[in-house]
């Protein structure tokens, strides 16, 4: 588990439709476990090693969210990669 200094605020801007999908693992084969609407956040605790993924903390739950479709609130070099 990822210390509290690498953690990183992620706010979420949503690029293509109403929502982001938050899924079990970094892919899309992966299961939706929730959704984020516009101007909701998630802590962002790891990434894949491509920094095509990253690794959220939504309450309790831990799940990926695509890059791509998200505002990143600071720089990714410093977030931990994430074993799936």
């Amino acid at each position: 588990m990822p210390t509290i200094a690498t953690e990183a605020l992620v706010q979420v801007t949503v690029l293509v439709g109403d929502v982001v999908n938050v899924r079990r693992g970094p892919g899309v084969r992966y299961a939706v476990m929730a959704r984020l609407r516009q101007r909701q956040s998630a802590l962002v605790i790891g990434r894949t090693a491509d920094t095509t993924w990253l690794q959220v903390r939504i309450g309790s739950a831990v799940d990926w969210v695509a890059t791509r479709i998200v505002r990143v609130g600071r720089d990714l070099p410093a977030v931990p990669v994430a074993q799936p």
